[in-house]
């Protein structure tokens, strides 16, 4: 756990025992090719993370159940989070523990600024690569104030570049690299800052 361990600790240890029991699966008496990946909330996003980084070394995992995942660490402007971050929800997620969250898995031990909630870690370059993916107008028929064309925070952008990458935003890959995924059973709640990106319709 952060910050003894920070990112990508949690996610290297996640793929090192993925990776054994596909490789000796024998050894432990199960089927490798029957192996299903699952996790809620930050494990949701291990589990989607390590599925795409097995099957790019030739493994496939038999199924994906993913409960309230996070899945992007990119547009923090999404409804979910405007609504439900400010309303403390389960008594202890707000905005202050959100960014002391995200600065402990910082590799840097950087503080983050509230500057995040408003997309200003990734810059303008960034927002037009990577914003049709998630694009809520598209897969959610919402708008929100994702604004593309505002510059980023300099600092941020170049200290927490990790975040959009597909190893923390596993929403951020290619149409060819999603459909490679197994069947995904993902479940996703009303009152959560988790939802909208839950909702987000690319695994089909």
């Amino acid at each position: 756990m952060a910050p003894e361990h920070r990112f990508p600790s949690g996610l290297d240890d996640c793929l090192l025992v993925s990776r054994e029991l596909f490789e000796n699966g024998i050894t432990y008496q199960i089927n490798s090719n029957r192996i299903m990946l699952s996790g809620d909330s930050a494990g949701g996003n291990l589990a989607l993370v390590v599925s795409q980084l097995l099957i790019k070394d030739g493994y496939k995992p038999y199924l994906l159940c993913l409960l309230y995942p996070s899945l992007q660490f990119f547009d923090f402007t999404l409804p979910s989070y405007r609504i439900y971050l400010k309303r403390n929800i389960l008594g202890i997620l707000n905005e202050n523990n959100l960014l002391s969250m995200i600065s402990l898995l910082s590799p840097n031990n950087i503080q983050i600024t509230k500057d995040i909630l408003f997309n200003n870690h990734v810059s303008i370059e960034d927002k037009k690569k990577f914003y049709p993916f998630i694009n809520p107008k598209k897969y959610l028929s919402i708008s929100n104030e994702f604004n593309e064309n505002k510059q980023g925070n300099e600092s941020l952008t170049k200290n927490f570049k990790y975040l959009i990458s597909p190893l923390m935003s596993p929403l951020l890959v290619s149409d060819q690299q999603l459909i490679q995924l197994p069947i995904v059973l993902l479940f996703t709640t009303e009152f959560d800052i988790l939802r909208d990106e839950g909702r987000f319709n690319l695994f089909n």
